[in-house]
């Protein structure tokens, strides 16, 4: 299937603006703007966040992995 999911949906939403933009004027136009800008912020800004939230994580999973090393190191340097 060539139209993704993001596709239809993307296409959705610009066919809903463009009959949005068709049928208001004025402040309500400019409220719908707005309001479509706002979402956008707070997409942009959640996805951002979970993104440092997945990387700290996959640091601190790195970290512990590498501490245990060397640990097991240490042991094992002491059998020898």
């Amino acid at each position: 299937d060539k139209d993704t999911h993001y596709a239809k949906t993307m296409r959705k939403f610009c066919d809903s603006e463009n009959e949005l933009g068709k049928m208001l004027k004025g402040k309500p136009l400019h409220l719908v703007n707005d309001l479509i800008n706002a979402s956008d912020e707070i997409v942009a800004i959640t996805s951002i966040e979970n993104f440092k939230l997945g990387f700290r994580l996959g640091v601190q999973m790195i970290a512990i992995v590498l501490s245990s090393m060397i640990v097991y190191l240490r042991i094992y340097r002491r059998l020898l």
